[in-house]
């Protein structure tokens, strides 16, 4: 395969992966965890193409590493919290006696929201163009590496 198929098939995946962060993105004002599950699973996969193509091409896509690695812990640990939350529930739904632990769920909830909302701004950021604008920097940005 030719070294111009082979970048132009490497970017098209990246472009699928960017749109499925883009769609999770958009959905994740309903504040539903599956959402913001699925963002956390695109982001991830954004994340370790970026550091390969990075390194494969000799490409500078350190911001875009940076945010999604920042998206990527704040999801993750809003989703630790929202598991914690429904197992805990489901421990207690049948005790009334807990109010410690409802306590503690409702932290657990708040906690999560506030980190939902620190991560909405960086998913915005990091999934702000078309998939096609963005496969259109990727190919921009690896044609001036080549030059330089």
């Amino acid at each position: 395969m030719p070294a111009k198929q082979g970048i132009a098939s490497i970017i098209y995946k990246l472009q699928r992966t960017y749109a499925r962060g883009r769609q999770a993105t958009r959905k994740i004002d309903r504040m539903c965890p599956d959402d913001f599950h699925e963002l956390r699973k695109a982001t991830k996969q954004i994340f370790y193409q970026f550091k390969f193509v990075a390194s494969a091409l000799k490409l500078d896509l350190n911001d875009g590493i940076d945010q999604a690695r920042f998206l990527g812990e704040k999801l993750g640990e809003a989703l630790d919290l929202s598991v914690l939350a429904t197992t805990l529930s489901d421990i207690l739904k049948d005790r009334n006696d807990c109010r410690a632990f409802n306590a503690g769920i409702a932290d657990c909830e708040r906690r999560m929201r506030t980190l939902f909302f620190e991560a909405l701004p960086f998913a915005c950021r990091l999934f702000f163009e078309t998939p096609k604008q963005f496969g259109q920097r990727v190919s921009n940005e690896n044609r001036s590496s080549q030059l330089a």
